[in-house]
Order: C-alpha cells, then structure tokens, then sequence
C-alpha cells in the first residue's frame, strides 16, 4: 500500500521531532563544561508522566519526580554524552529507537572516563509531543582515560 504524500510527511516530521528530543535528553544530561545545558527539570519533562529511565549501574527511576531526583543528583561533575547511528520506528502514537552512545565522564574521584555503549527507547506521542515513554540505558565499556580533561591522572 502506497503512503499519501501527507502520510509520508508527518511520518518525517515524527521521527525529526523524537530525534530532536533524544538531543534535547543528551543536553539537559551533560554537566560541568560551558555548552552543557544541565536542567534535571526539563530533562524529567522530557519523559511521559509515568516515563521510566533504567541503567544496570544506577538504578530504574519510574514516574517524572523519581527521574527529576534521580538524575538531578548528577554525581558525574562532567560529562558529555554523544548519540549516534539512531533508528526509529514509528507506529501511529507509538516509536522505539535505539542509539549508540559515547560517554566523556569525570567520576567524584576526579578520574577521567571514556564509556560506551548504547539507548533502547520507546516513545509516545502526547497532547505535548513526543515524549519517552522509557529509556534503558546498556553499558558496553567503561575504562579510564589517564591525563586529561580531569587533569593528571
């Protein structure tokens, strides 16, 4: 079956508005360098009323305020997340997406950190646009980066 013309174009603008959102979710994420824009607030309204954010490291975080207090915590002095390679699917209200992710992190010890590692998310369209519905984060690596932007090592 052959989509309209105006199928295919909502069909674009939603997977451009939940790339956009998965941007605004690294943004809001990153802390303690000039171009972060740390904001636990918008970060946590970036989620579905009852949105759930899940990392095997840090715990699972259900419901907006949880993920607010939870992420607001920042225990992470720097870090830079990058997302890379998405690929959504989008079905009606509905979308998953999965990304690739390349973490910069200083830990409270003051050690310098590359990581990696990737998002499994679901996403659904609200009164407000897209939202996450939830987001797991997977570890591939975490390993120490010696001297560097954290200073000596």
């Amino acid at each position: 079956m052959t989509q309209s013309l105006d199928e295919r174009v909502r069909r674009l603008e939603d997977l451009l508005e939940i790339q956009n959102l998965q941007a605004l979710y690294a943004r809001y994420a990153d802390r303690g360098w000039v171009g972060a824009q740390t904001d636990s607030e918008a970060l946590a309204n970036l989620f579905t009323e009852n949105g759930v954010w899940s990392s095997p490291k840090v715990g699972t975080f259900e419901g907006r305020q949880a993920i607010r207090e939870g992420l607001g915590r920042g225990t992470m002095p720097f870090s830079l997340h990058l997302l890379l390679s998405p690929q959504i699917s989008v079905e009606g209200d509905e979308a998953t997406g999965t990304w690739r992710a390349l973490f910069a992190l200083t830990s409270p010890d003051k050690t310098a950190l590359w990581g990696g590692g990737g998002y499994e998310v679901r996403y659904r369209r609200t009164a407000a646009g897209w939202r996450i519905r939830e987001l797991r984060t997977q570890s591939a690596f975490m390993t120490p980066y010696g001297e560097s932007w954290a200073g000596p090592g």
